[in-house]
């Protein structure tokens, strides 16, 4: 991976962002139709199951540039999905689903659709280790978040 492509796959994320609640159902759609067994781990309530896979997109997309936070907050998401029964193969039928979805808003962007599928490689290599080896990847920092008020800033030097 290098930064053109991760860069490819951010300005390409506008157009799927303009299609969002489209581009989930095409998703979710293709995923059930290469693997129907999946069917029963994506629930009954398939609008909030779209809002959180879009929610998950987005928050990798703009994680790109920040792979020391994004790599180990999905490490432990991946621990939490094979928690729930998530296999190894389940990221290939996902990957499937994914790249066939990206090229149905994406088409016409030149480089895009490999750009996609080689971050998602990336970033599942790391998810599947994750999930078979917990101490192998760090667990994301618990980080006391705290908001000052402008006026409590130093003054610039």
């Amino acid at each position: 991976m290098n930064h053109r492509q991760f860069e490819l796959v951010r300005s390409s994320y506008e157009r799927i962002r303009r299609v969002r609640a489209l581009f989930a159902d095409l998703f979710r759609r293709r995923l059930l139709l290469l693997a129907p067994e999946l069917e029963p781990a994506l629930g009954d309530d398939w609008a909030s199951w779209d809002t959180a896979f879009l929610d998950t997109v987005d928050g990798v997309v703009q994680g790109l540039d920040r792979l020391d936070v994004l790599l180990p907050a999905l490490a432990a998401y991946a621990r939490r999905l094979h928690g729930r029964g998530v296999t190894d193969a389940d990221y290939g039928v996902a990957g499937e689903a994914l790249a066939w979805t990206v090229a149905q808003v994406v088409a016409g962007i030149p480089g895009a659709l490999t750009a996609w599928r080689e971050t998602y490689d990336l970033l599942t290599a790391v998810m599947r280790r994750a999930a078979i080896d917990s101490q192998g990847l760090p667990r994301p920092p618990r980080l006391p978040f705290v908001t000052r008020p402008y006026s409590d800033l130093p003054p610039p030097p």
